[in-house]
């Protein structure tokens, strides 16, 4: 029975990442097994095979099939860290072949860096240079912005990344400081705070639109200081009188 051990709890975490509702239902675990077996290169497994798993099922009291979902979880946790070590070898220069974002196990000291807002519209945006590269302090970002999501999530589900790489000719999307803030280039700005802020993704839709429609483009600070500048000060406190009627009314 405990030969079918690696194939029942690959099963398991297979139901868990699919968010089956009963992991460890034995009918859930057949249904997977079922699934996986018959999906392999045909002829691998025979129709007795496939009963031999099934039945094997049956023989688990359902506190062992409780145990074994525990491995299960331990075993999709590993693979998590095992994936998220690959990816992120840009930070401590594990890998080899890992795919590279930035100076393999290279710390930079913030207190040498400049950082300042570069765009009126994103305040919480800090940028700076690293080696004449622009970048700006995502985990900043992210703590100003009080948010839950983090860089390494971006990092892997971003795919403008390589584009970029391959458009500057450089490697140099990302650099790890030495307080454990992470550095990203500049030209990920934008697609870090869309990834951040919805909202800001439907500003940036709504901009293009002008764009395209109007064939000119400008923006929400560049408004307000060239009203600011043309119009009068009597002209200004009429409009905003007549804006606040207008909410007022609604």
């Amino acid at each position: 029975m405990k030969n079918f051990k690696e194939a029942i709890t690959t099963c398991i975490a297979l139901n868990m990442l699919e968010k089956v509702q009963e992991p460890s239902n034995k009918d859930a675990i057949k249904k997977q097994a079922q699934h996986m077996l018959s999906t392999t290169k045909k002829g691998e497994f025979s129709n007795s095979d496939i009963d031999k798993v099934l039945n094997a099922v049956d023989e688990y009291t359902d506190r062992e099939l409780e145990e074994l979902m525990q491995d299960s979880v331990n075993k999709v946790v590993d693979q998590y860290h095992e994936v998220k070590k690959r990816m992120f070898g840009r930070i401590d220069g594990t890998l080899d072949n890992a795919p590279h974002f930035g100076g393999a196990g290279k710390r930079i000291n913030l207190d040498n860096i400049h950082f300042e807002a570069w765009y009126p519209e994103l305040p919480d945006l800090l940028m700076g240079t690293v080696d004449k590269v622009g970048v700006f302090n995502a985990s900043e970002f992210l703590r100003r912005r009080k948010s839950d999501k983090n860089v390494e999530d971006f990092l892997c589900e971003c795919k403008v990344i390589k584009t970029y790489q391959n458009r500057l000719k450089t490697k140099e999307m990302a650099f790890n400081c030495d307080n454990g803030d992470i550095l990203l280039n500049a030209y990920l700005a934008f697609s870090f705070v869309e990834y951040v802020d919805i909202n800001f993704s439907i500003y940036m839709h709504d901009r293009m639109h002008e764009l395209f429609s109007n064939g000119v483009i400008v923006s929400d600070n560049y408004l307000a200081v060239a009203a600011k500048r043309r119009l009068p000060k009597k002209v200004l406190n009429q409009l905003a009188d007549k804006k606040s009627s207008e909410l007022r009314e609604l």
